[in-house]
């Protein structure tokens, strides 16, 4: 495995790095994940946490290669727990907004993993460690 620093926002590095390490699977985990810098930076936070996802589903779907896309329990409000992969999303913050957009841009092509502020506890907002779609 090879570490590499890149903004995700250069969408042209982006696509050089694709071509240049040629991977075999795609794990995109990056976003900007503070729900509250992102209600106070919307549109900021909407290049990375969005328009960036969707670009690495481009490529990867390009180049036909697997790829996963970490999301949020935070697309829930948290009044219907524990939550399942057919539960309709219901963000109340610009973060959980975000996340339900470029979950559905991902699956198109690919999965989301939704991840919950206390993976591996029983008391966690989902009511589980994490959901896979």
């Amino acid at each position: 495995m090879r570490l590499t620093a890149l903004n995700l926002l250069d969408f042209s590095a982006l696509e050089r790095l694709f071509t240049d390490i040629q991977p075999d699977a795609i794990i995109h985990t990056a976003a900007q994940s503070s729900p509250n810098y992102c209600q106070t930076h919307p549109q900021e936070t909407d290049e990375i946490n969005i328009h960036a996802a969707v670009e690495i589903a481009r490529l990867s779907a390009q180049r036909h290669i697997p790829c996963v896309f970490t999301s949020t329990d935070l697309v829930f409000d948290g009044t219907a727990a524990p939550y399942g992969e057919a539960d309709r999303p219901s963000p109340i913050n610009h973060y959980g907004q975000q996340k339900v957009r470029a979950e559905q841009a991902m699956r198109q092509e690919y999965s989301a993993l939704r991840c919950d502020g206390g993976i591996g506890g029983a008391n966690n907002r989902l009511g589980r460690s994490s959901e896979l779609f």
